[in-house]
């Protein structure tokens, strides 16, 4: 499977092993003291290296060690699917982004074109329709009232585009959105 020899501590035996998953445990017993360690991928450090005080204690953490890395594969999995499923956004569909540090901003979004995985966007502008505090309101988009060049961007399975690390735009649920500034 690929773990170095180095990373098995001496007397450890290889118990199981899941090629699929990439797993390895090795067990050890000395004196009525029972160890178990895993390794996963090529990793050095084990994912769980432990003393248990019967074989049953060690056995049923060993399948619920691996009951959780399977858990974890089909989770992963089906992410990846939903994210690289194709978007149902058409023309029209508003989007908003909302981000910022001790402020929040908000900005809108108007579909103007669908090609593929490709949508190009346009920014539209917003209206207060009501005050939360001195420094804070809820906006709604005016779709139509465009600001700037066209943006392309990539739209994925969750019907979100990402800009940036810190923004990421989303299909607008209709109601107002929170905003605030810092004076």
């Amino acid at each position: 499977m690929g773990i170095n020899p180095r990373y098995i501590p001496n007397g450890y035996k290889l118990t199981r092993e899941i090629q699929e998953m990439g797993i390895a445990i090795y067990q050890h017993e000395v004196n009525s003291a029972f160890y178990g360690i895993a390794f996963q991928g090529k990793a050095g450090k084990p994912s769980y290296n432990y003393r248990f005080r019967n074989a049953e204690q060690r056995t049923r953490h060993e399948d619920e060690f691996i009951a959780g890395q399977e858990a974890t594969r089909k989770i992963k999995a089906e992410w990846k699917a939903k994210r690289l499923a194709p978007h149902t956004l058409k023309v029209g569909d508003i989007l908003r982004a909302s981000w910022g540090y001790e402020q929040t901003n908000v900005d809108f979004y108007e579909v103007v074109d669908v090609r593929g995985t490709i949508v190009d966007l346009r920014t539209i502008g917003s209206d207060p329709v009501g005050a939360c505090s001195g420094m804070s309101d809820r906006v709604v988009p005016v779709p139509g009232v465009y600001y700037g060049e066209v943006i392309r961007k990539r739209a994925n399975g969750y019907n979100a585009v990402v800009f940036s690390s810190y923004k990421t735009a989303t299909k607008w649920g209709g109601t107002p959105e929170y905003r605030s500034w810092y004076a």
